[in-house]
């Protein structure tokens, strides 16, 4: 009972670090979130500037009276909208980038902690230097942590390796403890032998 405690303690710590270190991470990408948001914001707000001006133009008047500054004109405004659209799409290229970046150095840094604790599950379990006995053990702790209310899910995000050697640990005591109740709840009926006569018994001839 006190090792299943403890393995459960142990889930339950592994897993507050986890959801630590998960909102953490969501708050930071909140953060950025909200900041390019504005931005783009502040973008948007710009080009409809722009816009309202172009349009409160009398472009053909314009046009009538200086042919010139007509296509001047013009032209600085054409110049003016390519900026901001420059922007919008520098913006969209440096989100698409962060994430992508974000995604690389999550995936690197998880392959980096998931080889640290494949050697550090290995020194405290040497039976798995053996790939099938390893194989082998994983799925049926993977099963008996299952069947102790484990969820698919949480032995998905379970990397830290002393959980699964204290999972391991508990499972083998489990066994032991089953082979042990067993093995006393067992009767052993022994054969009924008849007891012998003495010589002269009366009933010895019977």
């Amino acid at each position: 009972y006190r090792l299943q405690q403890h393995v459960d303690e142990k889930a339950k710590e592994v897993n507050t670090q986890k959801e630590a270190i998960a909102a953490e991470q969501k708050q930071l990408r909140e953060n950025y979130s909200a900041a390019i948001q504005q931005a783009a914001m502040m973008i948007g707000a710009q080009e409809e500037e722009l816009v309202n001006e172009f349009n409160a133009i009398d472009w053909d008047a314009v046009k009538a009276k200086d042919p010139n500054q007509y296509i001047i004109k013009r032209d600085e405004y054409k110049a003016r909208f390519n900026k901001i659209q420059a922007k919008r799409t520098e913006l969209g290229e440096k989100w698409d980038a962060d994430r992508k970046k974000a995604q690389e150095e999550y995936q690197a840094n998880l392959h980096v902690q998931l080889s640290k604790e494949a050697e550090l599950i290995v020194d405290k379990i040497p039976e798995w230097k053996d790939q099938a006995t390893a194989k082998k053990e994983a799925l049926e702790i993977k099963a008996y942590a299952i069947s102790q209310g484990f969820s698919e899910e949480e032995l998905g995000t379970l990397i830290d390796h002393r959980a699964w050697v204290m999972l391991r640990k508990a499972k083998l005591y489990d066994q032991l403890s089953n082979k042990t109740d067993a093995t006393v709840k067992k009767v052993v009926t022994l054969p009924k032998i008849a007891a012998k006569k003495a010589p002269g018994d009366p009933d010895a001839s019977q």
